[in-house]
């Protein structure tokens, strides 16, 4: 199996996408564009770090005499405090699946609003976010955005942090008429050329013979493992 290169993470977008990013505590999350190990890839990811070291060494030696200064603190009534609370409060209600995919939800969110006071954020301001992600990811992604609002607001509601939901009436977006749902089907001449440019031994050969010929959902393919081959054969049961 191709295995990451080291501070190098991945996940599924609302569209089955790949997106791999650095994270190294210290330095900023960084993008990665590209295939994994290619030249772009590999090129952002080295300057990524380098830039990620620089800014760490003009902060990790401070002159002498001077005090560190201190982690910012999170404002209180932020959306960046309320999806904290969220965490705390309902994380241990959830499967693990469902917590991973609300962190990366929560994530986007508050690297775009985090700062702002859950108690002055209007049902305008929500539908301009959601607008905004619908234009950047497609449909999906903007009716993710909404889902994870009213998620929150809801949450906000019952504890105090404003009176009302501003989110409940934020329409959820449709396609247009006409439009074409879904995926083409890969057909055979696809998959052999699929696996002619990615031979055994990657990531995405293992992906592409995964994900047909188990007939498992995408959640349930993506925790296989040699934990679920049991006497030979697949104990489905341990992907629950």
């Amino acid at each position: 199996m191709l295995r990451h290169a080291r501070y190098v993470q991945g996940f599924l977008d609302s569209h089955g996408h790949l997106r791999h990013y650095v994270r190294k505590k210290g330095i900023p999350r960084a993008t990665l564009p590209g295939l994994p190990w290619s030249e772009e890839f590999m090129r952002a990811y080295a300057t990524a770090l380098e830039e990620g070291s620089k800014a760490g060494q003009a902060t990790s030696a401070p002159e002498a005499g001077k005090r560190r200064t201190p982690v910012k603190t999170v404002p209180a009534g932020s959306m960046a405090a309320l999806i904290r609370h969220y965490k705390k409060s309902k994380f241990p209600e959830l499967g693990q699946v469902t917590q991973d995919n609300y962190t990366r939800l929560f994530a986007r969110l508050e690297e775009a609003a985090g700062s702002l006071p859950v108690a002055k954020i209007t049902e305008e301001d929500i539908q301009r976010m959601v607008d905004e992600r619908a234009a950047e990811g497609g449909i999906e992604a903007g009716n993710s955005t909404r889902r994870i609002f009213r998620l929150l607001m809801a949450f906000a509601k019952d504890h105090k942090y404003r009176k009302d939901n501003p989110a409940k009436d934020i329409k959820k977006k449709r396609r247009p008429k006409g439009a074409k749902k879904g995926w083409d089907t890969l057909s055979e001449t696809n998959i052999a050329e699929f696996f002619e440019r990615w031979s055994l031994g990657t990531r995405q050969h293992l992906a592409m013979t995964v994900l047909p010929y188990t007939g498992q959902r995408r959640g349930d393919a993506v925790r296989l493992g040699p934990h679920s081959v049991v006497g030979g054969k697949f104990d489905l049961d341990n992907l629950r």
